[in-house]
C-alpha cells in the first residue's frame, strides 16, 4: 500500500511540474521577452534570442498559402494555415538550415512582420508601431 501511495504522489507530482512548466512556455513567448521594456529600434540576433540550434528568421504573411511558403523557405511541410495566416496574423518561423523549423502565431497588432517580404535572415531589426512591434529591418 505505501508503495503504490508514493508511486501515485510521484506521478501527480510530476504531472503538475510538467503543467507548471507549460504553462511557464506559453507564457514566456523568447521574442515577447526580447522586445519586452526595450527603446526602439531593437536588433534581434537569432543565435542569442532563440538558441544556437536555429540559424534564420522568416515570416508567413497573409496571403502566403502553405505551398508558396514551403517553397520559399525549401521545407517540405509546413504547419501554418493552408490558405495562409488571417489578415490579422503572421507566423515567425525559424529554421535550423537543415530542414528542421519552429513556427509561432502572433498577431499584427502585436508583433507585425510582414511589412514587407523577408528572405530568411539571421538578424531583424524591430521598430515601435502603437503599442506593438513592427519588423523593420533583415540583416
Amino acid at each position: 500500500m505505501n508503495r503504490n501511495f508514493l508511486a501515485v504522489l510521484f506521478v501527480v507530482a510530476s504531472l503538475v511540474i510538467l503543467g507548471v512548466f507549460m504553462v511557464w512556455l506559453v507564457k514566456n513567448d523568447l521574442l515577447e521577452q526580447a522586445l519586452k521594456n526595450q527603446e526602439s529600434p531593437v536588433t534581434i540576433h537569432v543565435h542569442d534570442t532563440f538558441g544556437h540550434e536555429w540559424q534564420y528568421i522568416a515570416a508567413v504573411c497573409p496571403g502566403d498559402t502553405r505551398e508558396s511558403a514551403e517553397n520559399r523557405l525549401e521545407l517540405s511541410s509546413l504547419d501554418t494555415p493552408k490558405d495562409g495566416p488571417e489578415p490579422g496574423d503572421n507566423y515567425l518561423v525559424l529554421l535550423d538550415g537543415k530542414g528542421e523549423y519552429e513556427s509561432k502565431k502572433y498577431h499584427r497588432d502585436a508583433i507585425d512582420l510582414c511589412n514587407g517580404k523577408i528572405a530568411p535572415s539571421a538578424q531583424v531589426t524591430f521598430a515601435r508601431k502603437g503599442s506593438g512591434w513592427e519588423l523593420s529591418a533583415a540583416h
